[in-house]
């Protein structure tokens, strides 16, 4: 049993003889995974090539507003969104619509459409 503040026959205090239990139980859980001579390195994460997607005309204004304008985020705010599909229609505030559209990347990788533009 440790004892806070009081020496062990370690000649060390409950606190400090708990936190070197505590190290060395680290230790050997790192050593149990990794094992003597692994990297600690994160795994490389696995590459992710967009072949196709969904793009859309921009839907809101950009720039400087006193309101914050985005159909697509009002529709999230309010819980109305739902994964789009080619062809859906996003109504904006205005009356006008949107509508989304099917992108394929080139033989490049690269996904090329009007509604990227930026």
């Amino acid at each position: 049993m440790f004892t806070q503040g009081r020496k062990t026959s370690t000649g060390l205090t409950g606190r400090a003889t708990m936190m070197r239990v505590g190290l060395a139980g680290m230790l050997i859980l790192l050593t149990a995974k990794f094992g003597p001579g692994q990297d600690f390195a994160a795994p490389k994460a696995h590459e992710i090539v967009l072949r196709e997607g969904l793009v859309i005309p921009p839907v809101g204004r950009s720039g400087r507003s006193a309101v914050h304008q985005d159909a697509i985020e009002a529709e999230i705010v309010v819980g109305q969104w739902k994964t789009p599909r080619s062809g859906d229609v996003v109504r904006l505030p205005d009356g006008s619509e949107r509508k989304w559209e099917a992108v394929k990347a080139t033989e490049d990788g690269t996904l090329k459409h009007a509604a990227l533009g930026g």
